[in-house]
């Protein structure tokens, strides 16, 4: 990344992939003049993903000022329930329901008309509204966590976040952009199965509960995807970009994970 960016979108259907991811950026919030929750449909419907936004800022400690949260409700978007992979609330049912707003709320239409080129925009799940978004800002950053080349794809024939929307993926990284795909996320030293986690943050607790699950799945390494976009925004130094094509012919701004002297950070 050439730029330093002050103001950031997470676009995320929050699963526990992208709460942790968010929970690790809320962590390093002071570096940032606005921070945007945009919540989407994928790992679970809208509705649920909305709801674990809210769920998310309230549990989180600290200055919160900077942050809004954005309804993309007027959108119609993708979803499904991944229970097995995300918890039966699609976030690990460790947070407690609350019907609290304590942050603004800004509808997505008039959050659109406002945001500029100053923004990196993380699409951490499928490309529906990510692509509103770089259609109306085509200057803006944009990190996606989407699409495979060699590795083994994983929801019908693509990776999930591409599949939920194949035309919208295939636009989105028609801009400029680095793609966190399955080929750069199965690398063994991203693997979490062997890492400390002692639940003292939000995080680690979220970490933690993720683990869980893949673990109860019968798997034994622990990849948290979208977490590894958010590790790229805060060290580029440890990622090495190739310029491949995947199997939809698309042409991707690979990330490669390629300095493992970078431990995992808790």
């Amino acid at each position: 990344m050439q730029r330093e960016y002050k103001k950031i979108a997470l676009l995320c259907d929050y699963g526990l992939d992208d709460a942790i991811a968010t929970s690790y950026l809320m962590e390093r919030r002071e570096a940032f003049e606005k921070i945007d929750i945009v919540p989407i449909g994928g790992n679970l419907p809208l509705e649920t993903a909305y709801k674990n936004a809210w769920k998310l800022m309230n549990a989180a400690e600290g200055d919160l000022s900077m942050v809004r949260i954005v309804n993309t409700f007027a959108i119609p978007q993708p979803g499904k329930n991944l229970t097995r992979i995300h918890g039966a609330d699609g976030m690990g049912d460790i947070l407690p329901d609350t019907d609290e707003k304590p942050l603004p709320e800004i509808d997505f239409y008039e959050w659109l008309a406002g945001i500029d080129e100053e923004y990196m925009i993380f699409s951490l799940g499928p490309c529906t509204v990510a692509e509103k978004v770089m259609d109306a800002v085509p200057g803006a950053g944009l990190i996606i966590m989407g699409g495979n080349v060699s590795e083994k794809p994983n929801f019908e024939g693509r990776e999930f976040n591409h599949a939920l929307d194949v035309p919208a993926f295939a636009s989105c990284v028609k801009h400029d952009h680095a793609a966190v795909t399955l080929d750069t996320s199965r690398a063994s030293f991203l693997d979490f199965s062997g890492v400390p986690l002692k639940s003292r943050t939000l995080f680690e607790k979220l970490a933690c509960r993720y683990r869980d699950l893949v673990m109860m799945r019968g798997r034994s390494e622990v990849w948290i995807y979208d977490l590894y976009a958010v590790y790229y925004f805060f060290h580029p130094e440890c990622f090495d970009i190739e310029e491949l094509t995947d199997p939809d012919g698309n042409m991707l701004s690979v990330l490669k994970y390629s300095y493992p002297d970078l431990i995992l950070s808790v």
